[in-house]
């Protein structure tokens, strides 16, 4: 995603001049953007197969190798043309359920796509669990909790993978924890400030917010809060200097 132009002729003009031969949306509302947790432009995402987010940030840091692994593990064959008597095992893919999947998929007659799709089950849950160890370490304590809801029924079956996820749930209850979720939720409040005001606020509510701001900043540094906060920072440094 990239931050161009907040005008739809501009960001037409851009794409023309650019010589742009992929698909592209215009995020007027910025909608999307807030989804999927950005904080800054540009920003690049990588998504797998099965919809896991394996790679979110700067597009400088997302590596070659990383883009390599994942294709490396797509199917030979989407989901929607797998034999019929598969249709359970994409049945239960398609909620993210890997644990019911991997069971179904036990019960059928093994072939060299079963043995395929199974290798990619593993590999996704690997790759999930890794996903929610990473917010985890990050104190990325929203998306977390959002990862590990659930988590019983997707992972059913994986009883190690059940036993470490549980020992971040855990970990998750600590007062370090519980803060940089306050600040998220901070974080949260003040974005909606900012939007409600159509990006255009009074001097004082600016002075206001950059301090609340540097707070996240300097209290999580390193960190997701910090850092999604240290953007702000930035560009509110900016906007008062303007």
């Amino acid at each position: 995603m990239t931050g161009e132009s907040d005008e739809v002729d501009k960001t037409v003009k851009w794409v023309a001049d650019k010589g742009v031969n992929y698909g592209y949306a215009y995020d007027e509302d910025l909608k999307l953007f807030g989804k999927l947790g950005l904080n800054s432009f540009p920003s690049a995402i990588l998504v797998d197969p099965f919809g896991n987010v394996v790679y979110s940030g700067h597009p400088s840091r997302l590596s070659e190798e990383l883009i390599d692994e994942t294709l490396a593990n797509v199917l030979p064959a989407p989901m929607g043309e797998w034999p019929e008597a598969l249709a359970p095992v994409a049945d239960k893919l398609t909620m993210g359920h890997f644990g019911p999947a991997k069971r179904a998929l036990g019960a059928l007659e093994a072939s060299e796509l079963t043995a395929q799709v199974g290798m990619f089950i593993d590999k996704t849950v690997d790759v999930r669990v890794a996903g929610i160890s990473a917010m985890v370490e990050d104190l990325d304590v929203a998306g977390a909790m959002a990862a590990l809801e659930g988590h019983a029924d997707v992972f059913a079956g994986y009883d190690s993978v059940l036993s470490n996820l549980g020992g971040m749930a855990k970990t998750l209850e600590s007062d370090r924890a519980k803060a940089a979720l306050a600040a998220q939720e901070k974080l949260v409040e003040l974005e909606a400030k900012i939007k409600a005001s159509g990006r255009k606020l009074e001097m004082e509510d600016m002075k206001s917010m950059l301090a609340e701001y540097q707070k996240i900043a300097t209290d999580f540094e390193g960190k997701a809060p910090g850092k999604a906060a240290a953007t702000w920072v930035s560009q509110l440094e900016r906007a008062l200097k303007g």
